[in-house]
């Protein structure tokens, strides 16, 4: 630190309205360790108070930066260290000429977690209240939202940009205009200033509660933007449809009292918003924070709902109730504790949920459960007495719009006794009220083949005049001496209309054996399950619909869902070879209804997210043809199929350049088993070229290239250098307008800070000293205005800057032919020149020093321009 700095920090330090000390506003990477150093000497100098430095956005370009933008954060905060700063500041004004930056929550998103990773560092930004050069006024609307926009944040300190235009002009430096007040202190807009007021005084009723927060997560809930934290599907509060909403997580400093704030970062309407929230996490109650009366007003969420209303960019803060835990891992499987299986009479289910508290919601229909199904709150009637009947039962623990994995569980519940015991229902047909024909003989409630054609099907149906549409069938089947040991006994169902049939059996070796329409199927689920079949088998087999269920011994073999099992007709026992079969106890039953039929959840999408870069006022219709109609899903069951994908689109402005975020949902046809529970979609990283101005840009690039590095100073140079190379890094970069500005704005203020060391003012300074003692007295009053032009141009002439050796030279030039021509020339007075004009003798005189006005008007106008 020099000597007259820590003489000032030392005289600052014993003023009591000293809060602490501005070192530089937006340095470029190469400047932070120069600008590090200062800050922690500072410090030292004044340990009561901080430092501060602005930083740069993103925006002004990883090559001005040193890299990323986090990583230019990260290492200035490195540099200086956290404990020697109070605020992480930046700036970033979104609101541009040609649209919107939405690049500035990734900006945030830095800054923020940055910060609460360095020891919660408070944070500072600049919300926008003015225009100029390629930005323009916000609105009401716009300023809100950018203040809350940065609450959201967690930001502690926020200061307008700017109030009042800076410069004695509203068009001057950057061509700042526009501001809410103008410099003579007369309001512009009285309208939008009252409405500013109002907006500073709602901000001013949340400080005291916002200071003592800090923002742990700031979740988008639309993924239009890149760089954020996007919303977990699982969060405690998640919103009820579509929403354009940051859900911030916020924790007071001592780590009690959680909150949230909920921020509406649409700028094209307001909104009515119900959100669900997860009363399992112990969220009591939530209180919303009135800002103009300090009250906290509680919201009603006795039915898991919070229901209010967002004007365009608002923001509100809400206080968490309740012994609440935040959980960021996904639900897990609730457990059953009645497995799948068949079962004589009604039975009772319960669920106990895998976290104590959890919401766990069922179907029995098929569906796939989620936060709208029947929610489990005791245990589950399956079943009527005296009702063979077929239920599904699906289960899931739903934490906001995340859920867990489903847990299937199907029942078959039958009146009719598996151990060959008595019936209990009149709904079944006993053996003796069946019909004997062909082969078969009954007596003593068995069934008998007597004998029949070698490998012919022999059916014995119960009555060929009754059809069976969803039914269950039971019965105890045993191979006599001399069945071979392909022998096959079991049910069989013949369509009452064509020549559809099904049969399934047991064979002599114990294995499953199912024919549809004369050929064998091979069920996927059977590989290695066999039957004991020494001392006779019970087979049971449910028809539901298009579901077959198969048990044996007790054992499940098979339960598959098929279009070729939707099969109507009668009923009937089979032997599939000639030789001695008994069957006894079979019962046939029909059930109240077919099996629902399951709905299957996409589970992932196949294809690659993608990226596509198009040109800023490209139409929607324009955008529709380059994405891509079709994408792959899976589902639970490993299933992969093509749907058509509707994209969304609806708040995109492609007016504005910057990246965003579309997705691609499928389009699920009418009556598909096929469900998207998850809002599964494939997504688009959306680049819109901002196509900026680069005419100031390119002007300063020029300029730079035509100077010469021996001519200036290391340092300088060094400076102007690394403004030139970001410069030409942005000649071909995708930035916004402003970053281009800025850019332009900085090389020409390197540039301008130049300090010549190889330059020669010798000859200048004596062509100068010359010219001034030259006698002018006697020359007329035009050519002594002419002369005196050129001196003042010429003395004022920098000495810092682009200063090129030539132009000195030509300077020096110009002076020296106006001295001479001056000195040739007759002395005329004014009423000569008046009356005659010059003399053929000062003609030449006129002429040079005509032309070295105009030499010196040029030369003004190049400095001008540089």
């Amino acid at each position: 630190m020099e000597d007259h700095q820590y003489s000032s920090v030392k005289y600052a330090a014993g003023k009591e309205h000293c809060v602490g000390y501005h070192v530089v506003d937006e340095p470029g990477g190469a400047a932070l360790q120069g600008v590090a150093d200062i800050m922690r000497q500072y410090r030292e100098a004044d340990p009561t108070r901080y430092p501060y430095t602005n930083l740069l956005p993103s925006y002004a370009g990883n090559a001005w930066l040193g890299g990323t933008y986090r990583e230019h954060v990260e290492r200035y905060v490195a540099l200086v260290g956290a404990e020697n700063m109070e605020y992480l500041s930046h700036d970033f004004y979104p609101f541009q000429s040609r649209g919107n930056n939405t690049g500035i929550f990734a900006d945030m998103e830095v800054l923020r977690s940055v910060a609460y990773e360095n020891g919660k560092l408070k944070t500072h930004a600049f919300p926008q209240s003015t225009a100029w050069n390629g930005m323009r006024m916000p609105n009401i609307d716009e300023m809100r939202w950018n203040v809350y926009a940065y609450l959201s944040y967690g930001f502690k300190a926020l200061s307008w940009f700017n109030l009042v235009c800076p410069g004695n002009s509203d068009t001057e430096g950057e061509g700042f205009r526009d501001s809410l007040i103008y410099r003579d202190g007369i309001i512009r807009d009285p309208e939008l200033f009252a409405a500013w007021s109002e907006l500073n005084w709602e901000i001013r009723g949340l400080s005291d509660a916002l200071m003592n927060l800090d923002t742990v997560h700031a979740y988008h809930t639309d993924n239009a933007v890149s760089g954020v934290e996007y919303l977990p599907a699982d969060f405690f509060i998640v919103p009820n449809g579509r929403a354009e909403f940051v859900i911030s997580y916020m924790v007071a400093k001592d780590g009690t009292e959680p909150y949230m704030m909920l921020f509406n970062k649409s700028l094209r309407r307001g909104a009515d918003m119900e959100f669900f929230v997860d009363l399992s996490t112990g969220i009591e109650a939530i209180e919303y924070l009135d800002p103009y009366t300090g009250e906290y007003i509680p919201m009603d969420i006795s039915e898991g709902k919070l229901s209010d209303s967002f004007e365009i960019g608002q923001g509100k803060l809400y206080r968490l109730k309740g012994d609440f835990a935040l959980s960021e891992t996904p639900p897990e499987v609730p457990s059953v504790d009645l497995a799948s299986g068949l079962y004589d009479g009604p039975q009772t289910v319960t669920i106990t949920p895998s976290v104590e508290g959890a919401k766990v919601y069922y179907t029995l229909d098929g569906s796939y459960p989620t936060a709208e199904s029947t929610l489990y709150e005791g245990p589950i009637a399956i079943g009527k007495a005296g009702e063979a009947s077929f239920h599904t039962l699906r289960v899931a623990t739903v934490r906001g719009a995340s859920i867990s994995k489903v847990l299937t569980r199907h029942y078959v519940i039958s009146d009719i006794s598996t151990d060959g015991s008595e019936a209990h229902s009149l709904a079944k047909v006993p053996i003796d009220k069946v019909l004997s024909v062909g082969n078969w003989s009954t007596s003593g409630g068995k069934i008998s083949l007597k004998g029949g054609a070698d490998n012919a099907l022999l059916n014995f149906f119960i009555d060929t005049s009754v059809t069976y549409e969803n039914f269950h069938a039971t019965g105890h089947f045993r191979f006599n001496e001399g069945c071979g040991s392909n022998a096959s006994a079991g049910f069989f169902i013949k369509a009452s209309e064509g020549d559809g049939h099904l049969y399934v059996g047991i064979t002599r070796g114990g294995n499953l054996n199912v024919y549809c329409n004369g050929k064998r199927i091979q069920l996927p689920d059977v590989q290695g399950k066999t039957v004991n079949v020494l001392d006779g088998f019970t087979l049971c087999v449910t028809l539901a619909g298009k579901r077959l269920r198969i048990e044996a011994n007790g054992q499940l073999l098979s339960e598959t869902v098929s279009d070729q099992f939707a099969i109507q007709g009668c009923v009937g026992v089979n032997a599939t070879e000639n030789g001695v079969f008994t069957a006894e106890s079979v019962y046939f039953t029909p059930l109240a209804s077919a099996a629902p039929e399951i709905q299957i959840a996409m589970t992932k999408v196949q294809d690659d997210p993608l990226t596509l870069v198009v040109n800023r006022g490209i139409s929607k219709e324009e955008l529709l043809e380059k994405l891509p109609e079709t994408a792959k899903f899976s589902d639970e069951e490993g299933k992969t199929a093509g749907y058509t994908l509707t994209w969304e689109m609806e708040e995109l402005d492609t007016t504005s350049g910057g990246t965003y975020v579309l997705k691609g949902y499928p389009d699920i046809p009418d009556g598909s088993l096929t469900v998207n529970p998850l809002q599964l979609s494939l997504r688009c990283t959306l680049i819109i070229l901002h196509n900026p101005d680069r005419t100031e840009l390119n002007d300063a690039i020029y300029l730079m290239a035509s100077l010469r590095e021996e001519d200036y100073s290391p340092e300088t140079w060094a400076e102007a250098e690394q403004a030139y190379e970001n410069a030409l890094g942005l000649m071909d970069a995708d930035v916004p307008q402003n970053a281009v500005t800025v850019a332009a704005v900085f090389l020409m203020e390197k540039i301008n800070a130049l300090n010549p060391t190889g330059i020669d003012f010798t000859a200048l300074d004596v062509a100068i000293a010359s010219l001034k003692a030259y006698d002018l007295s006697g020359i007329n009053n035009e050519t002594r205005n002419a002369v005196e032009q050129i001196l003042a141009e010429a003395e004022a002439f920098s000495r810092t800057g682009p200063v090129t050796q030539n132009a000195v030279n030509d300077l020096v030039a110009q002076l020296t032919a106006t001295e001479e021509a001056l000195k040739t020339a007759e002395t005329v007075t004014e009423n000569n020149v008046a009356e005659s004009g010059c003399s053929s003798a000062m003609g030449t005189t006129c002429a040079g020093i005509i032309l070295t006005t105009g030499a010196a008007v040029a030369l003004r106008k190049k400095k001008e321009t540089q």
